[in-house]
């Protein structure tokens, strides 16, 4: 049980030797061994920063290294509790540093206690390598599993063949073309490209534009792209379907790059009557202008989001939206993870398309 007001003292002036990270580190490690027990809520950033009297930077360090090492771990919207379980195994999920979704990281969260595996996110930065990342991985390879989320297919392949040369068991989360020769659990980009051209013809869209808001080096933009321009050519939609490509580089801001495509997307003549960002992100971007300019959604025209985005049922209008069976990405890394099985696998997952106010049929003009 958490001790009530506990203060953790100014570090040691007999330590100043020491680098301060070193210490705070030190003193957070004391205070979870004497103070809390399993579950127990940690004091926040703002809280450890006032009583140790260090910067952010240093709280924000020595927390995060207290969850890579398992004694902590955080719950998005909640706060940072204690873990004192200590499994054995490790799944540790590998993210760009400008990765937007969460949700990500929560379903893995979510069902570690059924695959007695504890959780570690990793961050690679613009200018990481792969053998950089390397030194930080601290765990064995029969212990520690790696799924990389995010990334372009060029860091993928290189990430893979660092550790895979070191023994790790990879899964990428992201489709790949033929020539990656790992694991690797991914969407399905012909079916869901499908699900939303299908759904928006049937409504008697003749006039749609698909914003590629994201850089298209990253593995599942690239598919994405290459699966909606095969289905445009195998149905003669030439003359129906427009894709404007924002042309974003890679670790830029890519809702403000569907955002600054409105006004141009918009000027089409014929102007279209659905439009669809090739992100979650990127359909916020779409309904933002759309609200700031006076735009109805789906008067004016439709739009579908390829994610899942958090809340969307709480956004007006609320989104359609592409949906995946609570949990089934995280449960099939997992399960592949953890599989006795060493041949290489790669599973791909079909989503279903939720239907909402955002998608109607075109008004006539």
């Amino acid at each position: 049980m958490q001790k009530p007001n506990s203060i953790v003292p100014a570090p040691e002036a007999e330590n100043l030797t020491e680098p301060l990270y070193n210490r705070v580190l030190r003193m957070l490690e004391a205070r979870l061994d004497e103070e809390f027990s399993d579950g127990d809520r940690f004091p926040t950033e703002r809280q450890l920063i006032n009583d140790l009297n260090v910067s952010q930077p240093t709280v924000r360090r020595a927390l995060q290294e207290l969850v890579n090492k398992g004694r902590l771990y955080r719950h998005v919207g909640r706060g940072t509790f204690v873990l004192r379980k200590r499994s054995s195994r490790v799944l540790g999920i590998v993210l760009p540093t400008t990765n937007n979704k969460p949700q990500a990281i929560q379903g893995f969260a979510r069902i570690s206690d059924e695959y007695d595996c504890n959780i570690r996110v990793h961050y690679l930065s613009k200018n990481d390598t792969a053998e950089e990342f390397r030194t930080m991985i601290k765990a064995d390879p029969d212990i520690e599993r790696l799924v990389f989320i995010g990334h372009t297919q060029e860091r993928i392949h290189d990430l893979y063949n660092c550790f895979n040369s070191l023994g790790f068991r990879t899964i990428c989360g992201s489709p790949l073309d033929i020539s990656y020769l790992g694991n690797h659990v991914y969407i399905d980009q012909q079916k869901t490209t499908n699900l939303i051209l299908d759904h928006l013809l049937d409504l008697g869209h003749r006039r749609i534009t698909f914003i590629i808001n994201e850089p298209d080096q990253l593995a599942t933009i690239c598919l994405r792209k290459q699966a909606l321009e095969a289905e445009i050519s195998r149905r003669s939609l030439d003359q129906d379907v427009v894709i404007h490509h924002c042309q974003t580089p890679n670790w830029s801001n890519s809702f403000q790059a569907a955002f600054d495509a409105m006004p141009a997307v918009l000027a089409q003549d014929p102007q279209p009557t659905a439009i669809v960002a090739f992100s979650g992100v990127g359909t916020l971007a779409v309904v933002r202008y759309a609200t700031m300019h006076g735009i109805s959604i789906p008067g004016t025209f439709s739009t579908v989001s390829y994610d899942d985005i958090p809340f969307s049922d709480l956004i007006f209008p609320t989104l359609s939206r592409l949906v995946m069976p609570e949990y089934s990405f995280a449960r099939a890394v997992m399960e592949l993870a953890w599989s006795n099985n060493k041949a290489v696998q790669s599973i791909a997952l079909s989503p279903k398309l939720q239907i909402a106010e955002s998608s109607a049929r075109p008004q006539a003009r």
